[in-house]
């Protein structure tokens, strides 16, 4: 990868934020294993890059596809997402009908049977174009949303804005019911101390 001091003055790309003032890591944050969504290990991008090439060495449409975004300038850089129209190619959303006829887009780049594991581990059949584009995403371990305040990026821009708002220090602040020191936001706090204190409560 090239040094992050290079030159990013001929990539034409639009920004949430000021890139002179952050230095978010956009890159390198897909877990090893898609099932183990709980697991903190991660790949670098250049381990996501020689897997995916490896795996689409029978498909020359897809091979090229990827090899797109990988002599893309962003990707090299490892300063700013990959531009959007990259992962919109054909090869990365195909678009099938099920056997009752309705559209979804298998994954294409190892998913088993083509469906990706959802956030509790399920499999689910990705429904809209925007989400396969998404699911191309996390298989490039592409965070493209970054906070202009901590730096911290997201894959999804509501769970930015949402992110965004613990930033504001108007709001209650709660603590952990076990006492393991973490806090949430008032207005947050049915959904985000469950998922704590069921999955990641040290002290649960």
């Amino acid at each position: 990868m090239a040094s992050p001091g290079a030159s990013i003055a001929n990539i034409d790309t639009q920004l949430d934020f000021d890139i002179q003032l952050t230095s978010p890591r956009f890159y390198g944050h897909k877990p090893l294993h898609p099932e183990d969504t709980h697991s903190k290990a991660v790949s670098t991008s250049a381990q996501i890059q020689r897997n995916l090439m490896t795996y689409s060495q029978s498909n020359p449409r897809l091979q090229a596809a990827l090899s797109a975004i990988f002599s893309d300038p962003s990707w090299a850089l490892q300063a700013i997402p990959v531009p959007h129209q990259l992962l919109r190619n054909d090869a990365l959303r195909v678009k099938v009908k099920d056997e009752q006829g309705n559209d979804w887009w298998p994954c294409q780049l190892g998913c088993p049977d083509g469906i990706p594991y959802c956030i509790r581990g399920t499999k689910t059949p990705i429904r809209q174009a925007t989400k396969a584009t998404s699911h191309v995403e996390w298989h490039l371990g592409l965070r493209r949303y970054a906070c202009y305040v901590c730096a911290k990026t997201f894959t999804a821009k509501q769970e930015l804005e949402r992110h965004q708002n613990t930033h504001n220090e108007s709001r209650v602040q709660l603590p952990c019911p076990n006492g393991c020191g973490r806090t949430f936001v008032d207005q947050d706090r049915v959904t985000n101390i469950n998922r704590h204190l069921n999955d990641r409560c040290p002290n649960a």
